[in-house]
C-alpha cells in the first residue's frame, strides 16, 4: 500500500493512439480510507481530484 510522499505517476483518459496513458511524476499527499488518493506535483500544486489506486503507478527516480 502507497504511503504519503512516495512518487507516483496516474492514468489519464487518452484520446488516440499518440497521446500519453501516464502523467506526473506526483507525490501522494494523503490516502484516504476509500482506497482514493489525494496526489499534488513537485512543485506543490494539489491536483483537483483523487485518483483510485488502479490508476496509479510508482515512479521511480
Amino acid at each position: 500500500m502507497p504511503c504519503d510522499g512516495w512518487g507516483v505517476t496516474a492514468r489519464v483518459g487518452s484520446v488516440g493512439k499518440l497521446n500519453p496513458n501516464w502523467a506526473g511524476p506526483f507525490i501522494i499527499r494523503e490516502a484516504l480510507k476509500s482506497g482514493a488518493y489525494c496526489l499534488q506535483t513537485y512543485e506543490g500544486e494539489n491536483m483537483p481530484h483523487t485518483w483510485s489506486g488502479d490508476d496509479l503507478k510508482w515512479f521511480y527516480s
